[in-house]
């Protein structure tokens, strides 16, 4: 089952570049089925894991009542303005999330299956931060030889969102260079967005961190400045909060004694000289909203709360808000830049209340799994990372993002089945008699 998980986790990660160099190259009319074949086998992953009588029963009731809401309203939408292909992919997005954790709860059933794919999962972080900065200086690779906006808008019906001189994602470029803040392109990796690419390497970062600070802690802390270099690369500042989130409490979760936590203060201290200035100069366009990026995130998350009143208790319909309908061009009411207002938007208010409370259980789970040693250690990291994404419920849609996040949802899962939970056992009687009888005598 662990071979199923890498491979589905290299599916979801390099197929987009895959199927844009096959259809630029061959022209292949059924490229389509590539895309296909990664979801069969992860719904095939999901029914193991579901039907497995292990599951925790908080994890098989939160993501049972979820994906029950989103079939009702695939049921409800069918017959509604968004087409049915819409309605489809929208509902796999918002579905993303309950499918990947409960599939990787399948796959990754032993802590050794949980280690192979954690390495497999951070040597290709490495493998795509380098890619994204040589990508990140040919851009001739995405607009003549992969032409990926024509994959884009003809495969992936984005019809939305390019920048006109390179038919390429808006997102593909940051703030102007000139000014010394930002990059003029950001890398998008192996995953062929530099969102994704964010989200990914930030993850791999922590996780490589934490699979390494036991045996080999400079080995763990080089890692980790790596795959940050590569955060910041990629240009995604949503990425790069989750990650300085993340850190210092995965820190703060594992403390054992006063050596390591002198040991973890100046691999901290050094990192954070290292990049204080492009930290600074991030906060400070940011906060001025020099960009033009920041603005309209405020403008969207201002409209989520002034139209909210309208979708509480039924939303608008799957394919009727969110990001999807809006790349393909659609009048929408709201459901932009935050996870939860893509599921309230589309499914309303008790969808929303069921997605938030996956995700409650699955941080309550990973939890519950922390203890010494390397497994508990990568539990506290999930834990750590799972706080640090949660400011993706407002601020983009990041959660339900397949090549940014699955490797998250799927890690979620492996941990749940492969570390074992403390057992509260309850004490003997006899025993405790004679305890009591000893403490008298």
């Amino acid at each position: 089952m662990s071979v199923l998980a890498v491979i589905y986790l290299l599916m979801a990660e390099l197929s987009d570049l895959v199927a844009a160099i096959v259809l630029a190259t061959t022209e292949w009319e059924g490229i389509g089925a590539l895309l296909t074949s990664r979801h069969l086998l992860v719904f095939a992953l999901f029914a193991v894991g579901f039907l497995r009588p292990d599951l925790p029963p908080m994890l098989r009731w939160s993501c049972g009542v979820y994906l029950g809401v989103i079939g009702l309203y695939v049921l409800a939408s069918l017959g509604g303005e968004a087409g049915i292909g819409l309605v489809v992919r929208s509902a796999a997005k918002l579905a993303l999330p309950a499918v990947l954790v409960v599939a990787g709860f399948a796959a990754l059933r032993t802590a050794r299956a949980l280690r192979r794919y954690m390495v497999v999962l951070v040597c290709f972080g490495l493998a795509s931060m380098v890619f994204g900065l040589w990508e990140r200086q040919h851009t001739g690779f995405w607009t003549d030889f992969v032409e990926y906006g024509e994959y884009l808008s003809t495969t992936k019906d984005v019809l939305s969102g390019f920048r006109p001189d390179v038919f390429l994602p808006f997102n593909f470029y940051g703030y102007d260079q000139s000014e010394g803040l930002g990059l003029a392109r950001r890398a998008a990796g192996l995953v062929a967005s530099p969102l994704a690419q964010g989200t990914l390497l930030a993850f791999c970062a922590l996780i490589g961190f934490a699979g390494l600070r036991t045996r080999s802690p400079w080995i763990g802390g080089l890692v980790l400045c790596l795959l940050g270099y590569g955060v910041y690369a990629s240009g995604t500042r949503g990425a790069l909060l989750m990650l300085v989130i993340a850190l210092p409490l995965f820190i703060v979760l594992t403390q054992a004694n006063l050596g390591r936590l002198g040991r973890d203060g100046v691999l901290l201290a050094l990192g954070f000289a290292a990049s204080f200035q492009a930290l600074a100069a991030i906060y400070g366009y940011t906060v001025e909203m020099e960009d033009g990026s920041t603005i309209g995130h405020l403008w969207a998350l201002q409209d989520n709360f002034l139209n909210a009143g309208s979708v509480l208790v039924i939303g608008d319909g799957l394919g009727a808000a969110g990001t999807l309908a809006a790349s393909a061009n659609l009048e929408i009411t709201g459901g932009l830049e935050g996870a939860v207002f893509s599921a309230l938007y589309q499914i309303g208010g008790p969808g929303a209340l069921a997605f938030l409370w996956v995700y409650g259980a699955v941080i309550v789970l990973l939890f519950r799994r922390r203890q010494p040693g390397p497994p508990g250690e990568v539990a506290a990291a999930m834990v750590a990372f799972a706080v640090g994404a949660s400011t993706s419920l407002v601020i983009s849609d990041s959660l339900m993002s397949l090549s940014g996040m699955a490797p998250f949802w799927l890690a979620a899962g492996g941990v749940i089945a492969s570390v074992a939970e403390p057992v509260r056992r309850r004490p003997d009687p006899v025993e405790a008699q004679g305890e009591v009888g000893e403490r008298v005598a």
